[in-house]
């Protein structure tokens, strides 16, 4: 997943939307180097899945999406109660999670993006922040 970006694909795609074989709506979509992954609401039997995300992030990935706070559990990453997140899915793992998180004004909420190292720079928080927002009632 690294690389230069190939010149035929200078941004990310999304191809399509559909249900997977649980009923949840999936997203597909190309990085910048031509990699597919699947984007899609974070499911209860991701928990495995998200702590090995969440302890393979860099310390300056935790700084970055945490603004100081130190490693924490993946559930960190939900946004607790309230929270709605998305993951992005490449082979099965986990490669980045947004989350927004309704504020009291119903046109307004808190939005966070966290990316794997290895994935970074590929579009993957552009393709998150797009299907979060596209999918919140704030997006309206």
């Amino acid at each position: 997943m690294t690389g230069e970006a190939p010149a035929s694909l200078p941004h990310t795609t999304t191809r399509l939307s559909r249900r997977n074989d649980r009923g949840v709506v999936t997203h597909q979509a190309l990085l910048r180097d031509g990699t597919p992954v699947t984007v899609r609401r974070l499911e209860p039997a991701d928990s495995t899945v998200l702590e090995r995300f969440a302890a393979g992030l860099s310390f300056e990935s935790w700084r970055l999406r945490f603004h100081g706070v130190t490693r924490t559990s993946g559930e960190a990453l939900t946004g607790g109660v309230g929270g709605r997140p998305t993951v992005a899915v490449i082979n099965g793992e986990i490669v980045g999670v947004a989350t927004y998180v309704p504020l009291m004004e119903p046109d307004r909420a808190e939005m966070a993006v966290a990316v794997a190292d290895d994935a970074q720079g590929l579009g993957l928080g552009t393709v998150l922040f797009e299907a979060v927002t596209s999918s919140s009632p704030c997006s309206a």
